[in-house]
């Protein structure tokens, strides 16, 4: 994936320009190049101590990338349209086993979407 600049996690014009999961740290995290550029997308089962972890961080002046949890049952914030894009762009881009393991990680009540931090 080419990092385009920081994308923004507020878009909800979640159209996949390119995708890569990554290959360090924890499973389901992907950076995601959409229109404004590349955004971090993590499936995760434990959103709460995510952002608790996040703000506690914030208030110690320590530098952690901007989040927003996207709920799937917010038709708003279009997270089906951006697990479908994902999954799609996956599947072009590493075949059928990454779309499984994709669909996995991102088949989440919620997610997490982040700045890129370099």
């Amino acid at each position: 994936i080419i990092f385009t600049g920081k994308g923004d996690i507020y878009e909800n014009d979640w159209i996949v320009e390119d995708f890569k999961r990554s290959e360090d740290g924890s499973a389901g995290v992907f950076f995601i190049n959409v229109k404004s550029g590349t955004v971090v997308v993590k499936g995760c089962t434990d959103v709460v101590q995510q952002i608790f972890a996040s703000e506690l961080a914030q208030e110690l002046n320590i530098h952690v990338p901007r989040m927003r949890i996207v709920d799937y049952a917010q038709p708003r914030h279009n997270w089906g349209e951006l697990k479908r894009n994902a999954i799609t762009a996956a599947a072009k881009k590493y075949g059928q086993t990454s779309e499984q393991k994709v669909t996995k990680e991102l088949d989440r009540a919620y997610i997490l979407v982040m700045d890129v931090i370099n």
